[in-house]
């Protein structure tokens, strides 16, 4: 659950509170975790060049899992053991902004906190309730990513060198498998001019959240699996027909198709659409169209799709994955007009994706996991 300060303008998990120093205190639980980061990060102190010292209170390994898996770095966060303060919120522990307040014997609730820690700073925790005149978020979706994504934490290795440290960020590897998983979120804008046969969007700007995993191989370990594996977990009300329809048609448009390559190695992009269950994740919500509208069979926007349409929908997929409209003026850029041939599905939601719809997403992934001098190919 996360909370926050209305004077501060900031949100804060129930699980982790964040204050502004750390509290270095003397409990056998904190010399336990600070004995068990010391033995992780024993190869890491004979770098050539170290890293800065982890003054956070949270161990090293943990630390480096949640930098590697989030693209933030925590070294402005501060662990606060044996706190008072989670009682106040009825909790066990919680953060607030960089600051993780822990009770008295709660330390593991730090990998689930950690994770809070950059979902805020991701700009992705608002209040939801208030407890004791504190605003605090308790969303059930949130609060499941955390404890899935700490445990992950937990099981990465990470080692640190001056090439694998950019940007304040931290570049890890499983201990068997080597590979990178992460999430991306970022937004994304166009400015519309002249769109066509859509008018009342004329002069407008729209947004829209790019949200998806990645999951990357290590250069080093090409040979066994190569591929970028995306996935996009959408939270919709359509049946389970409905959905297999909207997934066939956008992962056949997708798959087997491109690749990211530096002219020698490639790396191929695969897709996979999934249907939220649970309490998991979703990237993005979906509306079930049952009857017709502006597009193709019931496809009015990225979130209603029709409950017939298997073309459209590819379109508004694109958008998901960080593509802008490609028909009248966008950005001012002219498109010409819409459903060309040969325009690529921005433009013709019948025609096939074009390398230059994957650039964002393939910026997006190099910001935390750098692959220089690759781009998008076709498969040939």
């Amino acid at each position: 659950m996360q909370t926050s300060y209305a004077q501060k303008n900031e949100t804060t998990q129930r699980a982790a509170d964040n204050t502004a120093a750390a509290v270095h205190d003397n409990s056998p639980q904190s010399e336990s975790l600070q004995r068990h980061a010391s033995l992780a990060n024993a190869a890491v102190q004979r770098a050539e060049n170290p890293p800065r010292p982890n003054n956070t209170g949270l161990p090293d390994d943990l630390k480096n899992g949640i930098e590697s898996l989030s693209g933030y770095s925590l070294d402005n966060v501060r662990v606060h053991y044996n706190s008072p303060k989670p009682a106040t919120v009825q909790a066990l522990a919680y953060t607030q902004g960089t600051d993780i307040h822990v009770a008295p014997g709660q330390e593991h609730a730090l990998p689930h906190e950690a994770w809070h820690v950059a979902q805020q700073m991701a700009g992705r925790v608002v209040p939801t309730t208030n407890i004791n005149g504190m605003p605090v978020n308790d969303n059930a979706a949130l609060e499941h990513e955390a404890d899935v994504m700490g445990e992950k934490a937990l099981q990465r290795q990470c080692f640190v060198s001056p090439l694998n440290r950019r940007n304040g960020t931290i570049e890890c590897m499983k201990s068997v498998q080597m590979r990178q998983d992460f999430l991306v979120f970022s937004r994304r804008t166009e400015n519309l001019t002249d769109p066509g046969p859509n008018p009342q969007y004329n002069g407008t700007s729209m947004s829209w959240n790019v949200l998806f995993n990645a999951s990357v191989p290590e250069l080093g370990d090409l040979l066994n699996d190569p591929e970028i594996r995306i996935t996009v977990v959408i939270d919709t009300n359509a049946n389970d027909a409905i959905f297999l329809m909207w997934k066939n048609n956008i992962e056949s448009k997708l798959n087997d198709k491109f690749v990211v390559s530096d002219g020698k190695t490639r790396m191929p992009l695969k897709f996979e659409i999934k249907k939220k269950i649970g309490v998991e994740l979703a990237h993005q919500k979906v509306t079930v169209n049952m009857g017709q509208g502006r597009g193709l069979n019931g496809t009015i926007n990225m979130n209603m799709w029709g409950a017939t349409d298997g073309v459209d929908v590819t379109h508004e997929f694109g958008h998901m994955l960080g593509a802008k409209d490609e028909y009248g003026v966008v950005d001012g850029h002219d498109f010409g007009e819409g459903r060309r041939e040969n325009a690529g599905v921005m433009n013709n939601p019948s025609e096939d994706f074009l390398t230059q719809h994957f650039e964002y997403l393939l910026s997006k992934i190099q910001n935390k996991h750098p692959l220089p001098n690759y781009r998008i190919e076709n498969v040939r």
